[in-house]
């Protein structure tokens, strides 16, 4: 009876062991992939930024070929609209490059998620009638 409880605890002990490794080399896994993603967001970042300033110098020269009746109003606003594209990538990989931060700090321990509880709501978000300054009550005449 004892041979078998000593069978059964070193049984339990290499799975411990087992998950234990499991769970070790995961965390690796997520730390290089959150080291690495958070390294090419970097990298994005900075060549978005050449972009931008390259859309806003030719949004400078379509707008100075327009006023000097050279360029057409089209192609200001095909420059405009390149700037704004560039724009809204920086946007999105800056957004990108948070999100992958706070991926690190988690896989990392150091993300505290005490700070994202939010007490419930004591009121609904929706707003009545009356609150969006419209006023439903009949007016005299």
């Amino acid at each position: 009876m004892i041979h078998a409880d000593v069978r059964t605890a070193y049984s339990r002990l290499r799975q411990a062991r087992l998950s234990e490794m499991y769970i070790r080399r995961q965390i690796l896994k997520d730390l290089r992939m959150a080291v690495e993603n958070l390294q090419r967001a970097r990298q994005q970042i900075d060549q978005l930024d050449i972009q931008v300033k390259a859309a806003r110098e030719g949004v400078r020269q379509a707008t100075a070929a327009f006023n000097a009746g050279l360029g057409t109003n089209l192609e200001r606003l095909i420059a405009q609209e390149g700037l704004l594209s560039a724009e809204l990538s920086l946007s999105t990989a800056k957004f990108n490059q948070d999100v992958d931060y706070l991926k690190l700090l988690r896989v990392t321990g150091e993300l505290n998620p005490e700070l994202f509880l939010m007490p419930p709501p004591t009121k609904n978000n929706f707003l009545e009638p009356n609150e969006m300054g419209r006023d439903d009550r009949k007016k005299p005449k």
